[in-house]
């Protein structure tokens, strides 16, 4: 005979995790022949102990039925006090080093060139296990060294006196090549544009492209299963109890993706530091990371390996491991509000090299965000799924306008 009841005598299932992170860092600056430069180093580790509990061990509950305790009646909870755990262990650390120089060594008619010159070296690594009754364990270290050069170049200026009639214009360029170990040869490039017609209006127009390696994170956490949670199967239109699978997924790839945006931003008074923005912006995501927590007919489709289901076709087991998204497309509005400055009336100087006393400053802005779309392919040849007009990767509809706001 097989009873199958809630065990409400015992104490729920848990899950902790406890953290520890230390960082140390350090910044240098200087400055030689023209050249302004920064150097920074930093060190970080992070260590994270887990405990996730699977089931509880009926051992001694199946005993004490079998001595004669009714199994229809609440037990004593002695007997359901032992459970099924998986510990995790990750280990993470990293080194890195940035050295940025600028300067502005060349004039043209409108005025002088900016170069900025950056290096930048990192060494990251992790190391994860879990013990329980599906032991794993992995580990990635990683070598990231880039390079890149930015020039801003003026084209026209008033104060310059070329082409007064434009305004101000200038040009900015940007390259970046890096080396991550595994992933090869990644690049950026930035292309832009600065206009202000006249004083207290900037348009700004911009493409950039850029490619990123996923965080080891996303490529060696923890391998866990938890048997008995309740899923919502959006193909059968109710909830069942099946094993979720978590961790990383070492065989992610590098994320690339292009940003198209132009905007504009507004400062109506000129006595006061207020600032109004808005740009438009379209993203076009190649190989994007996402977790897929919704099990819809069209995820099921398009990515069978996350979910199993029996000959009945009862969903057994679902794995929320980070993947590659084939193509996302996003087009976005972002507009902001924006004011700084400093609280109470300038004093007069109390010191002998003439300067005022320092007084309270205060900054404060608000975003909200325009969601024109957000399509999604998960598979090459799968069906577009828009997730403004209903379909979800999330199990939830997102925000359409979110709205930011910060002050201090």
């Amino acid at each position: 005979m097989l009873l199958q009841r809630n065990l409400v005598e015992a104490p729920p299932l848990s899950q902790r995790t406890d953290t520890t992170t230390l960082h140390a860092g350090s910044v240098v600056r200087g400055a030689w022949r023209g050249w302004q430069w920064d150097w920074t180093g930093a060190l970080d580790t992070q260590n994270k102990n887990g405990i996730v509990a699977k089931a509880i061990d009926i051992t001694a509950a199946n005993a004490a039925i079998a001595a004669g305790a009714d199994p229809f009646k609440p037990l004593d909870p002695s007997f359901l006090s032992d459970r099924i755990v998986d510990r995790t262990f990750q280990f993470t650390y990293g080194a890195g080093t940035k050295f940025v120089a600028t300067n502005r060594p060349w004039r043209v008619p409108a005025g002088r060139i900016t170069l900025t010159a950056t290096l930048e070296a990192e060494h990251i690594g992790t190391s994860s296990r879990t013990r329980g009754l599906d032991p794993s364990a992995v580990a990635f270290d990683r070598s990231r060294f880039e390079g890149a050069v930015a020039l801003d170049v003026p084209i026209a200026s008033r104060s310059e006196d070329v082409l007064p009639w434009a305004g101000d214009v200038s040009v900015n360029v940007s390259a970046t090549a890096r080396h991550v170990s595994r992933f090869g040869d990644l690049s950026d490039s930035t292309l832009g544009a600065n206009w202000a017609p006249f004083t207290g209006l900037q348009f700004l127009a911009q493409i950039k492209r850029s490619a990123a390696a996923p965080t080891l994170d996303q490529l060696a956490a923890p391998q866990i299963s938890a048997p008995q949670i309740p899923v919502f199967d959006f193909g059968t239109g109710r909830s069942t109890l099946v094993t979720v699978l978590v961790g990383g997924n070492p065989a992610l790839t590098a994320e690339r993706r292009q940003t198209r945006s132009i905007g504009a931003t507004v400062k109506p008074f000129a006595k006061s530091e207020l600032r109004i923005g808005a740009t438009y912006e379209t993203t076009d995501i190649r190989d994007g990371v996402q977790t897929i927590f919704a099990v819809t007919p069209a995820a099921q489709a398009a990515l069978p390996e996350l979910f199993v289901r029996d000959d009945a076709s009862a969903l057994v087991s679902v794995a929320f491991r980070p993947i590659n998204i084939f193509h996302e497309r996003q087009r976005t509005l972002n507009i902001t509000l924006a004011v700084n400055g400093q609280l109470g009336r300038p004093k007069p100087p109390a010191t002998p090299d003439g300067r005022s006393p320092d007084r309270p400053s205060f900054y404060g802005g608000i975003g909200p965000t325009v969601r024109f779309s957000d399509e999604v392919e998960l598979k090459p040849g799968a069906p577009t799924l828009d997730l403004l007009r209903g379909d979800t990767l999330s199990g939830g509809a997102p925000s359409a306008s979110p709205v930011t706001a910060m002050a201090g």
